[in-house]
Formats: structure tokens, C-alpha cells, sequence
């Protein structure tokens, strides 16, 4: 693969555009639909007969160019959420444990980004806003106990408030010493957000910027038209 050609898979990537994505198709048709839109609004907004077409045209935009984004960013979002899956399937894992027939699940990945479980396919269990504790249950089956914070809540009125949340895993029989090798990987994880929560962060306030652009451009185009 030549450099133009690694540079288009990881814009593709970056968007969740990758080959069997179950959102692609979605953020690929949502987008050209909001394009083709925002095009003819536009069009209408500057060009159109009367005054009142050109207003009607120009809120038709505003509400066009503020709302798309946001369904847009939770698509992107599950799309990238959806690679991270296709890479831990690909072999990017610390484990992939198998379970007898009857139990609750056939076979488990874990990973720095998550446990997955293939029965559950567009399932990643990601540690959110941070891996807190991991630990190994000895019960009967022994597990792996991942307890992470789920969000972290603020308010200039109360103190910070958290929420935790568990990921328990069954150790099968065999893998316990794997299991404890697993404990010193995730120890080296603990307080780290999930790129999962960090996606959140990083595509909405891109998604909230372009929409400020675009309502800004409006509003100096009602002005350029305005002062004509």
C-alpha cells in the first residue's frame, strides 16, 4: 500500500468508512443527503423571487445546517466504535477465550479498548471514562472483575458525582494464569478514558463548530443581501 493509498484507509478510519461497517452506509447517505440540501437551500436563500422565499430558504438552512450534525455525530461515533471491534476480531487482543457448549456466551475478546463478545456483534463493553479497579473473583467459575466509571457528573451546586460501573467476565477453566497476566495489562489502564468517551468529546465539538460556521455564513449573507 503507497502512501496516498494508506492516507485515504485512514481518513476512511477515521470516519468509520471501513469495508463491512454497518454505519457506513448511513454517515455516506446522510451526508450526501444533507450536502445536496444545504445546496439548494442555499441556492434559494441568495437567488430566490421574493424576499419571504429567500427568509422561508434561509431558516429551512439554518434548521437544515444545526440539526443534521448531531445524528451525523452519533452515527461517526458507533462507525469508529465499530473498527475498534474489527481490529480486536483482526487479532488486535490480549485474549480470546472459548467456553463450553451451554454457556451463556460461546467465546470472549478482551482488549485494551474493551470486552467483546461476538454473539453481540455491535457491542464493544469499552471502560467509558476510566478503568478504576481489576480484579479476579475467586468463585465458582472464577472471574474477571473490571470496574470502571461510567460518567463523572458536575454541578457548581453539588459535589462531583460518580457512577461505576462492572464488567465481570468468566475465567475458564485452564486460563487463570492468562487471567492474571491480564490484571498487570489493565493496571496500566486504570483513570485512562475509553476512546470510545473520548470520540464523544473530540467529533462533537467539531460537529458544533461547523455548525456555528454555518450559521454565521448565513447570517453574513442576509446581510451582504441586505445591504444590497
Amino acid at each position: 500500500m503507497n502512501s496516498s493509498q494508506e492516507h485515504s484507509h485512514q481518513w476512511r478510519r477515521s470516519l468509520g468508512l471501513t469495508p463491512g461497517n454497518p454505519f457506513a452506509p448511513y454517515i455516506i447517505g446522510l451526508s450526501v443527503i444533507t450536502l445536496v440540501a444545504l445546496i439548494i437551500l442555499l441556492g434559494l436563500a441568495l437567488f430566490a423571487s421574493t424576499g419571504n422565499s429567500r427568509f422561508i430558504a434561509g431558516g429551512a438552512f439554518l434548521f437544515v445546517g444545526g440539526l443534521m450534525p448531531i445524528p451525523l455525530t452519533l452515527l461517526i461515533i458507533f462507525a469508529r466504535n465499530y473498527v475498534r471491534i474489527q481490529d480486536v476480531v483482526a487479532g488486535n487482543y490480549w485474549a480470546h477465550w472459548q467456553y463450553p457448549v451451554g454457556s451463556e456466551h460461546h467465546d470472549v475478546y478482551i482488549s485494551s479498548e474493551g470486552v467483546y463478545y461476538p454473539d453481540q456483534p455491535l457491542k464493544l463493553s469499552t471502560f467509558w471514562s476510566g478503568l478504576q479497579k481489576a480484579e479476579i473473583d475467586k468463585g465458582e467459575p472464577s472471574t474477571l472483575r473490571l470496574q470502571y466509571l461510567y460518567r463523572r457528573y458536575y454541578s457548581v451546586y453539588m459535589p462531583p458525582i460518580a457512577s461505576d460501573k462492572t464488567i465481570i467476565v468468566p475465567i475458564p477453566t485452564g486460563k487463570e494464569d492468562e487471567a492474571q497476566a491480564l490484571l498487570q495489562r489493565f493496571n496500566k489502564l486504570l483513570g485512562q478514558p475509553s476512546n470510545f468517551i473520548n470520540d464523544q468529546w473530540r467529533i462533537s465539538w467539531i460537529m458544533g463548530l461547523l455548525s456555528s460556521d454555518l450559521f454565521w455564513f448565513r447570517l453574513s449573507s442576509c446581510y451582504l443581501l441586505k445591504i444590497k
